[in-house]
Formats: C-alpha cells, structure tokens, sequence
C-alpha cells in the first residue's frame, strides 16, 4: 500500500536516528540518542485496513479511491476515501466520515489519541531506561506495540 518512495524515505529517517545513537550514545553531553515514532507505518496499516473495509481493491491497485470534492469556497479538493470516509463517497463526491482522520491531515485525537500517547510514553522509557539496555531494540518494540494495526 505504500510507494517505494516514502519506504524508503522512511529507512533513511531509521537509519540516521541508529547510527546517531551508535555515533552518540556513550557521549556525556548533547543529544546521544534520537528515536523514530513511526506513525506514518500506522498511517498506512489503518487507511489500507480502512480500504479494504470500503471495497477498494488494495492488492491490484496501489491508490486509495481518490474522490473530488467542492469546498464551501468553491475549490476543488482531492481526498483519499480510504483516510476519511467511512462509507464510499457517493456520486456528489460526499462521504460519512471515518474516526481515522476527518479532514484528511490530522489523526481523530478520540480514537488514536491513546495509541499515540502510549507509543511516545514507550519512547520515553526507551530514552531513560532504569538499566543500561540497548534503546534502539526498545523504540522498535515500541513501534511495533503502538504504532501497527496489525497485532503481533
């Protein structure tokens, strides 16, 4: 469901924050380590789940059934169904909204809020562990607990 292009933007973004905590980590002063919340892996497991619920083929077709829509203004809108509907847009172009995202850019803070706060919650413990442990293996946990739909 994902481009190419944005996994691999992704990777560099994993990459520099592991060799910055390689690079850093015993340094006595400034930053010594940086960790990712991958909330853009969250992104794309809910509005790609959220598709399918919708009927768009997610396996043949790499889009999200871009709809059109007219804005009070009078502007023309492209929107994905699969981030804000929660029923396929009708021939207006109008949807019921999901409890995804409503306007397409920003998360429903009633419905993912918690995840978000928890997943950032285990960055921190990653970030001032009570032992010496590796916080690298600890922010990858914490993605993969708090920021996949997907169960493990």
């Amino acid at each position: 469901f994902l481009r190419q292009d944005v996994v691999e933007k992704n990777q560099m973004l994993f990459d520099f924050a592991q060799n910055w905590t390689k690079a850093h980590g015993r340094d006595k002063s400034g930053i010594r380590s940086v960790y990712v919340l991958d909330s853009g892996r969250l992104n794309n497991e809910l509005m790609e789940w959220n598709a399918r619920l919708l009927g768009i083929d997610t396996v043949h077709n790499n889009h999200s059934g871009t709809f059109h829509f007219t804005t009070k203004n009078g502007e023309s809108i492209s929107q994905s169904a699969a981030q804000v509907c929660g029923k396929y847009p009708d021939e207006n172009g109008d949807c019921v909204r999901n409890s995804i995202t409503e306007d397409g850019m920003h998360f429903c803070i009633h419905t993912l809020g918690p995840r978000y706060a928890a997943g950032v919650a285990c960055q921190l413990q990653c970030a001032y562990p009570p032992t010496d442990s590796d916080g690298w293996d600890c922010s990858q946990i914490c993605n993969d607990r708090f920021m996949s739909a997907k169960g493990k």
